[in-house]
């Protein structure tokens, strides 16, 4: 049974889930590029932000210096992430030779504070509404209409960020419910990043170590008090001490 105010979910604590997200971000975010096609949209970046939440909401961990910080650096995570792709896609623009009149309506000479989400909120949705004004003009520079969906899912992730700075700020504790809701949503993003590194790297690009590490985002998490058993990778027979040998 689960302490009052902690709770536990999967059988596990708060704290396991938070440890075992921030190992699978890591590995998620290093093999991002082969991988991100079997998460839905915004999976990495959305799980990074509820971590935090969830971190902040450790037994101990709430008090209102804790908050800002931790929503000060998604916000600065996900704008310098903004500002990064939006001015990808200027240089491209650039480089691909689209009119003057164009670059200057995407943003271009517009300077971007990745730290302010407002700035970087602005130049995207420059970018954004260039390309929906001018949609032809930025296919024949090379800009795609992938590219412009993915900055759009960027300005979604900055917003969220920017909401959860603000919500931090007010010193906002959730309750148990809420707290494990988030747990286990985080606990689905863990399952979701170990499956798909198991899956490529067993099946399309054979690497049991890589393999070994998404699958032990999962196996060998520690349990607290779990009534579902862990599914061992071998069956193993179990040792006996002190049996003798026929």
């Amino acid at each position: 049974m689960a302490k009052k105010g902690s709770g536990t979910v999967r059988g596990r604590s708060a704290g396991s889930t938070v440890q075992r997200a921030r190992e699978a971000l890591t590995l998620g975010n290093s093999h991002k590029g082969t991988l991100e096609d079997r998460w839905p949209a915004g999976l990495l970046d959305g799980t990074a932000v509820k971590v935090q939440i969830l971190s902040d909401n450790l037994p101990g961990q709430i008090d209102r210096l804790t908050q800002q910080k931790a929503g000060t650096t998604a916000v600065q995570l996900e704008g310098q992430r903004g500002a990064d792709e939006a001015s990808a896609m200027r240089f491209a623009l650039a480089r691909g030779k689209a009119d003057t009149a164009i670059l200057k309506e995407a943003g271009s000479g517009s300077r971007v504070d990745p730290r302010v989400a407002a700035q970087v909120l602005a130049a995207i949705d420059a970018m954004t509404g260039a390309a929906a004004a001018h949609p032809a003009e930025f296919t024949a520079a090379g800009v795609l209409p992938k590219d412009v969906e993915a900055i759009g899912r960027r300005r979604v992730q900055v917003s969220e960020a920017k909401d959860t700075q603000v919500e931090r700020k007010v010193g906002r504790k959730l309750g148990t419910r809420e707290r494990n809701r988030l747990q286990a949503e985080i606990e689905e993003a863990i399952d979701r990043i170990s499956a798909a590194g198991v899956l490529h790297y067993t099946l399309h690009d054979p690497r049991p170590d890589l393999a070994a590490a998404f699958r032990g985002l999962v196996e060998h998490a520690p349990r607290v008090a779990s009534d579902e058993p862990e599914t061992p990778s071998e069956p193993a027979a179990p040792a006996v001490p002190g049996a003798a040998t026929p």
